[in-house]
Order: C-alpha cells, then structure tokens, then sequence
C-alpha cells in the first residue's frame, strides 16, 4: 500500500507543478501583450499560442517517457506512447 500512496503523492504534485507553470505562460503571455503596440497583439497572442501547444506536445512524446521509469532499461517508460 506504500507504493500507491508514494504514486498519489507524485501525482498530486505532478498536477500542482503543471497547474504553476500554466500560470507562468499566462502571466507572460499577458505581459507580452500589453507591453506592444494594439496591431501586434494578435500575433503575440498566436505565438504565444503556438508555443503553450509546442511545449505540451513536446512534453508528451519525449517529457514522459523520461520521466516514468524503465525497469532493466536506461531511461524512459516500457510502454512508451502506450
């Protein structure tokens, strides 16, 4: 039972750490926004887009593979993209 309780706890915080680094590219994506001038908030909004996309994308085909364990494997997950 140790093991499912040490696999709740790195999950709660595996959601609290994306839940602050969401926050971060808001909050930068906000002040990008209104540091320029009104013609050019669109496309600060679509890059900024592109990169939340990019990010979460990258983080899932390569992030977590490195991040769950290989059991007799180096590193990265056994079932990875699974």
């Amino acid at each position: 039972t140790n093991g499912r309780f040490d696999n709740f706890i790195v999950g709660c915080l595996e959601i609290i750490l994306f839940g602050f680094i969401f926050i971060i590219q808001v909050s930068i994506i906000l002040f990008e926004a209104g540091v320029v001038n009104t013609k050019s908030t669109l496309s600060v909004l679509n890059k900024a887009t592109f990169n939340i996309v990019s990010s979460a994308t990258a983080f899932y085909f390569f992030g977590s593979g490195f991040a769950n364990e290989s059991y007799g494997g180096f590193i990265g997950s056994e079932r990875f993209l699974c």
